[in-house]
């Protein structure tokens, strides 16, 4: 992956949930920011049996917290059993560094 920078938007975060998503009612990211305030961003199933989920950023304030973030598969299936995927880090710095 290359460089993040704060408030793009050109920019999707992929998960590899490592689960078969094809009965579940919700795919989410959880992210904590530097700060570490907790952020939830809505996922759409790409591949549900292979488990890969993505967001696609559409708003500059979603990622425009420079620093270490750390992201996460949050999946709730039909149940409603809630399965957390293991964290991802990725740095987002500053415009022009």
């Amino acid at each position: 992956m290359g460089k993040i920078y704060s408030t793009q938007t050109d920019l999707t975060i992929v998960l590899n949930t490592g689960k078969n998503l094809s009965n579940i009612s919700s795919a989410l990211i959880e992210a904590l920011t530097p700060q570490k305030f907790l952020r939830t961003f809505t996922a759409v199933v790409i591949d549900a049996s292979k488990g890969i989920i993505q967001y696609a950023v559409t708003n500059e304030n979603d990622f425009k917290e420079v620093g270490e973030w750390t992201v996460w598969a949050k999946i709730i299936d039909n149940s409603g059993l809630v399965s957390i995927g293991e964290a991802s880090k990725f740095l987002v710095n500053k415009k022009g560094e």
